[in-house]
């Protein structure tokens, strides 16, 4: 509450008309303070006008922002609005349309249940379909009987479009009805019904006196159901069942049939669970046929009723047409022999003939469970059984493979990825022709002369052993010529006793009247590549492939021809008794000679150009009459050599090559022949241009060249007379159609060379490679043992590294150290008797084949040991040789055991596998090589 004071005071102040006659007096005379009250109220009333005219404007204002924005949003609504009721207006347009086409629809007939089928399904609706006729009848001739037909049943003005046949034999005929102008769907049906019904009521005959029948076609469905039917009718007629006496009745639009009371065949699923059942699972409806119930109904025994529908299902592969067919047996299967009786003492079993991957019968299963249900479910459960049981097969193969089964290695191996397809990409979608082209050229030559029979002798004929030893050499497992005729075949007849006497009788008789098989002048021509990624057709070689027969004939005629043929010179290599190490050999020996002679020597190795395939035939053929006479022999042989009609199998495309040159690569004679003509031409120049035999620098040496089939290899100490040797060759060859390649030959100068005088043939300047490459092996004077090892190390390798996912399987070490001695092994000793050999090079051969092993062994290097091993097998290389003669001896091995491991591993190694170190088998190659030019310097001829 406040004090009197404050209220006096709060009066004084609050008393507008002066009647606060008790207001507080001032202290003194300048605080006096007058009042006006009409004053202040006129302050206030111009106070309040101000105001009221401020808020009055801001009003105005704030009311002109909103009329404006109003006014704007208006704006844009009945522009919007606008269009709005121009689209109305064109949706009532549209609908308008729309409901006066329904309103014509409407007035319609409703559709029927096929007119309102889309796709295939409704054009099948309107196509009658006509039969009549035997399978593989000429079109003509059912397209003559159709229109006959029609013609007598009056229906020809129900017709739309003419009947067709959908190939050029069938049993069938076909024919589409279109809509007519107004005309419903059930007058379309009304016109094709008047046709069927034409056939049905009129005895209508073909031209083969079978009466014509016309029905709806029926979607694939239907058409199923009754392919079971009517399978199961000729199954019965087979059988000669009477159908009337039997009340057989078929439905074929549901597949059912019956015999007597008995529903012996459906596609629905029976009712009752029934024993006996024959189910097709191929196909997707699984259609059935009780078996027991069959044979019951008829009276016949159950295995006639299975021998009947077994061979109505095979003779379901029949081709559609009237042709021959001929039921051949399995060829792929073992030959067997019948000796007397009615028994079969040899029974041939059937084999699959490339022994691919095969489905199992559960799987086969599970996709016809996948089929019929087209679940997701059930489809991934058939991949994946098929996943499986492909991978437990490729498992099965390879750990057959790593023991030694080297018909499943064949397979297994790795083949070298496909050139074809780059080879393609390259030359623009023209692969075959510029190959075709390449090799038409190429052996395009001199066609033979006629033979002359004046003077001609006979031959002694082929003996057995002959042809026992020639059908021996033949190699297995190859591809066949255009008559696919294997080497299998005539080397199985050859061992039987009746047949082999009949086939050497028709190659005497053959050898005798010079009547060559013309089968025998075909072959098919297949591409190899000479380089990982060929571009151009010279970067492809052909291999020609011909008749087993063929091969075994010109085997026998190849060896009565070496007989009178004489051996070849000492230059040459290739022939009986001698082999390839000998020319590594060589040219081995002269590096070594040369290094501690110092004669200053220059090796050229030759390169012929298209070697094989620029042989001159007439040129051949006359050298073969002048060392052989005129004889069975020679006919025989010009005969095979006359022009041969290859057939280029590309991936691309397919064409034929008529070859008037060359020497076939992949025929018999073609390393024999091509040894002989290299030898005659070296042979001739030396004799016709008067080479020195003597080798100049090496006194008491009379070899000059060497020779491996076309490969050559010359060397000289003066590079003037080394070239003009080179140039008289090249004019010898010239005369056989060879043309030696100048640019490929290869030039090794030694390092003792003081005279800088150039080799020169034909105007080319040859320039000095580092090495000289022989076959694959790089030699140079001055070099180790190790370093010719290298590349053959290298080779090895990569061969082991091809071979990893066998050789390092977890199968029997034993077997797979064999597998590794022959397959890899090979690839690195194949000439090691030819080489030097020191205790270094021995040791890391030794090594190689340990640190193979060990790769075999699936040992890893841990991170945390080291390479060093000692006695107390520290480190990886201890551990690794300690558990590989723990593998290879299965033993407790003593401080001196495993001082042996360390010094010689493989061995310990090996041994158990019955092999032996490649160490070893280096130095008794060696040993071998150096003990047979040691004990036979003065042989004219090798060794048989």
């Amino acid at each position: 509450m406040a004090s009197p004071r404050k209220k006096q005071e709060q009066y004084d102040i609050s008393d507008d008309d002066g009647m606060g006659d008790k207001a507080k007096k001032p202290k003194t005379e300048a605080s006096v303070v007058t009042l006006d009250i009409g004053a202040l109220r006129n302050l206030l009333s111009e106070q309040a006008e101000q105001i009221t005219k401020v808020q009055q404007q801001n009003m105005e204002a704030a009311l002109q922002k909103v009329e404006d924005k109003h006014h704007e949003l208006f704006s844009t609504l009945h522009t919007r609005l606008d269009s709005t009721d121009t689209k109305v207006e064109t949706l009532q347009g549209i609908v308008g349309d729309l409901q006066a086409r329904l309103a014509l629809l409407e007035k319609k007939a409703p559709l029927s249940t096929a007119s309102t089928s889309e796709g295939p399904d409704r054009e099948r609706s309107r196509t009658l379909v006509y039969g009549g006729w035997e399978r593989g009848t000429r079109r003509p001739v059912i397209l003559q009987d159709i229109a006959r037909a029609l013609r007598q049943l009056g229906v020809e003005s129900e017709i739309d479009n003419e009947a067709f046949t959908t190939g050029p034999r069938r049993s069938v005929a076909l024919m589409h009805f279109n809509s007519r102008k107004d005309e419903t769907p059930e007058a379309l049906r009304q016109r094709m019904f008047s046709v069927v019904k034409g056939f049905v009521d009129g005895d209508i005959r073909s031209s083969q006196q079978k009466r014509m029948w016309c029905a709806f076609s029926k979607p694939i469905e239907v058409r199923r159901k009754g392919a079971h039917a009517a399978w199961l009718k000729r199954a019965l007629t087979q059988l000669d069942v009477d159908f009337t006496a039997k009340m057989v009745d078929l439905e074929y639009h549901s597949g059912s049939v019956w015999v007597a009371d008995s529903l012996v065949a459906g596609v629905e699923k029976p009712e009752a669970k029934i024993e006996g059942l024959y189910v097709d699972e191929r196909n997707p409806d699984r259609p059935w046929i009780d078996l027991r119930s069959l044979a019951g109904a008829l009276g016949k025994p159950q295995s006639d009723v299975e021998n009947a529908i077994q061979q109505t299902e095979a003779l379901q592969a029949l081709p559609p047409n009237m042709l021959p067919a001929v039921l051949a047996a399995d060829t792929n299967a073992n030959l067997g022999w019948t000796v007397g009786g009615d028994q079969p003492h040899g029974v041939a079993y059937g084999m699959d003939g490339k022994g691919g991957y095969k489905d199992s019968d559960q799987v086969k299963t599970l996709f016809s469970e996948a089929r019929r249900n087209n679940t997701a479910a059930a489809w991934k459960r058939a991949h994946e059984a098929r996943r499986n049981e492909r991978h437990r097969w490729e498992q099965t193969r390879l750990d057959a493979a790593s023991v030694g089964d080297w018909k499943e290695l064949g397979k297994a191996r790795r083949v070298q990825q496909n050139w074809e397809d780059h080879f393609a990409d390259v030359n623009l979608g023209m692969s075959h022709e510029k190959v075709h082209e390449h090799l038409q050229a190429i052996y395009e030559g001199e066609p033979l002369d006629p033979w002359d029979e004046r003077g001609e002798t006979s031959s002694d004929p082929f003996s057995m052993e002959d042809f026992l030893s020639a059908a021996r050499k033949g190699r297995l497992g190859r591809a066949t010529g255009p008559d696919g005729v294997p080497h299998e075949l005539p080397l199985s007849l050859a061992g039987h006793s009746t047949e082999g006497p009949k086939l050497l009788a028709w190659f005497n008789d053959i050898l005798a009247t010079g009547n060559i098989p013309t089968e025998w002048g075909s072959v098919v021509m297949i591409l190899l590549a000479k380089i990982p990624k060929p571009e151009t057709a010279k970067h492809v070689r052909p291999i020609s492939l011909g008749s087993g027969t063929s091969k075994l004939f010109s085997r026998m005629l190849l060896e009565k021809s070496l007989e009178s043929l004489g051996e070849p010179s000492s230059r040459q290599c290739a022939g009986k008794g001698r082999q390839a190490t000998e020319y590594v050999f060589c040219v081995a020996r002269m590096m070594s000679l040369e290094r501690e002679w110092k004669a200053g020597f220059r090796w050229v190795k030759l390169d012929l150009q298209k070697a094989f395939d620029r042989v001159s035939r007439g040129k051949l053929m006359r050298t073969l009459v002048s060392r052989l006479g005129k004889t069975w022999i020679t006919r025989a042989w010009h005969r095979l050599l006359g022009p041969t009609q290859a057939i280029l199998q590309t991936k691309w495309s397919q064409s034929r090559i008529c070859m008037k040159s060359s020497i076939r690569q992949g025929a018999v004679e073609s390393p024999a022949f091509f040894a002989l003509v290299m030898d005659i031409c070296v042979e001739e120049a030396s004799q016709r241009f008067g080479w020195s035999p003597e080798c100049p620098g090496f006194e008491g040496c009379n070899l000059r060249e060497i020779l491996f089939m076309d490969a050559a290899i010359m060397w000289d100490v003066d590079g003037a007379a080394l070239g003009l040797r080179l140039e008289q060759l090249a004019m010898v060859l010239s005369e056989w159609g060879l043309l030696l390649n100048a640019d490929k030959c290869q030039l090794y100068r030694s390092p003792h060379c003081q005279s800088q005088d150039q080799v020169v043939v034909g105007g080319h300047t040859m320039i000095a490679d580092e090495h000289l490459t022989v076959m694959g092996i790089h030699f140079r004077v001055n070099q180790t043992a190790s370093d010719i090892l290298a590349p053959l190390l290298g080779r090895a390798r990569d061969a082991f590294w091809g071979m990893k996912h066998i050789l390092c399987r977890r199968s029997s070490l034993k077997q797979r150290i064999r597998v590794l001695d022959i397959c890899v092994g090979n690839c690195l000793l194949w000439c090691s008797g030819g080489l030097q050999s020191d205790v270094q090079a021995l040791g890391m051969v030794n090594s190689f084949q340990f640190q193979l092993i060990v790769w075999m062994l699936r040992r890893r290097r841990h991170r945390d040991e080291t390479w060093l091993a000692g006695l107390s097998h520290q480190g990886f290389q201890g551990s690794a040789m300690r558990i590989a003669c723990q593998r290879g001896q299965q033993m407790e091995h003593s401080m001196v055991a495993s001082h042996l491991a360390v010094q010689w591993p493989p061995r310990q190694v090996c041994k158990p596998a019955g092999t032996r170190s490649w160490g070893a088998g280096r130095l008794l190659s060696g040993f071998a090589v150096v003990g047979a030019t040691t004990t036979e310097p003065s042989r004219d001829t090798p060794p048989g």
